[in-house]
């Protein structure tokens, strides 16, 4: 009797082992390598690119409040528009630059080889927010230096989002360099009051809608590749579809007056502190059952270890 039990508990197990191994063998994307094939890119510099983000930081292209900057604050985005052309020939000669009318927001145009392709729309934003009074010795450099510790670039912007901009142009001055052109037409689109209106973009869509210009893909600021990353243990780059929904709440507490000498044991106060631990307690619960977070780790388990796959 114990041993014909023991023996269907350990069919069970067996059963359910393989089950486990057969799914997490067979979990994971179509191998993204057999659907793209990417051609070899010009090689770029590391250290140019942190001098440049370096450079980039120095201009001091702060927006406050919307209709930044004021008539007679616009020198610092002149600048930089000006050291843009000086420092990327190439990718000037190959594109069209232009102003959207009535703001100091670049775009520019990088004709393709196939005018019946939609063309792709790359942007970034030239603002930067500005640094806390009192703040400044906190920083492991000054805010504007651009200085470059231990090969990091510190500074306002260089994450949000000169990195991005000079991102861009590094890669379109390598391309143009090499005589690249590229089959769809490109499209770039930088910005100027992104952190307090974003009046510029949307002037830039504007004038591109005005002309009958509808983009394939949009790609903007968002995600970073992390190396490693946490789930393959390699770099990888995620890739954001949407910005994160939020949730604004008008919170009442309601009480009688009274006096601080006698204060009451269950005040307005207290209760509105309540009500707002409550909602800290009650967090919206992450789901990673679901698209499109599903199909991030369902393309990440090609490059997991078999163990973590399996968890």
């Amino acid at each position: 009797m114990i041993r014909n039990i023991l023996i269907g508990l350990g069919a069970i197990i067996g059963i359910v082992a393989a089950i486990v191994f057969f799914r997490t063998a067979s979990y994971g994307a179509d191998p993204v390598g057999a659907r793209v094939t990417l051609p070899e890119a010009p090689a770029i510099s590391a250290d140019r690119g942190a001098q440049n983000l370096a450079a980039a930081i120095r201009f001091r292209t702060i927006t406050v409040a919307p209709g930044d900057p004021r008539p007679g604050q616009e020198e610092p985005w002149i600048q930089l528009h000006q050291w843009l052309e000086q420092t990327y020939p190439a990718a000037h000669a190959a594109m069209q630059k232009e102003l959207v009318p009535g703001t100091l927001t670049l775009l520019y145009t990088w004709e393709g080889s196939d005018p019946t392709l939609k063309p792709i729309l790359l942007m970034a934003h030239q603002d930067v927010v500005p640094v806390n009074i009192g703040t400044e010795g906190d920083w492991t450099g000054a805010p504007f230096d651009g200085d470059i510790v231990d090969g990091y670039v510190y500074g306002r912007g260089t994450i949000d989002d000169k990195g991005s901009l000079v991102a861009l142009m590094e890669a379109a001055e390598a391309l143009a360099t090499s005589g690249f052109q590229p089959k769809r037409t490109v499209y770039f689109m930088f910005g100027h009051d992104e952190e307090v209106s974003g009046s510029g973009a949307q002037a830039g869509v504007a004038l591109l809608q005005s002309r009958g210009i509808e983009p394939e893909m949009a790609l903007d600021e968002g995600f970073m590749i992390v190396d490693p990353s946490p789930l393959t243990g390699k770099p990888m780059g995620f890739i954001g579809i949407a910005e994160k929904g939020y949730l604004t709440l008008e919170i009442i507490a309601t009480g009688e007056g009274g006096h601080s000498s006698t204060p009451p044991r269950d005040s307005a106060a207290v209760r509105l502190a309540r009500a707002v631990v409550a909602l800290d307690d009650n967090q919206m619960k992450a789901d990673f059952s679901k698209p499109p977070v599903s199909d991030l780790f369902r393309s990440a388990a090609n490059d997991m270890p078999f163990l973590q796959k399996m968890a």
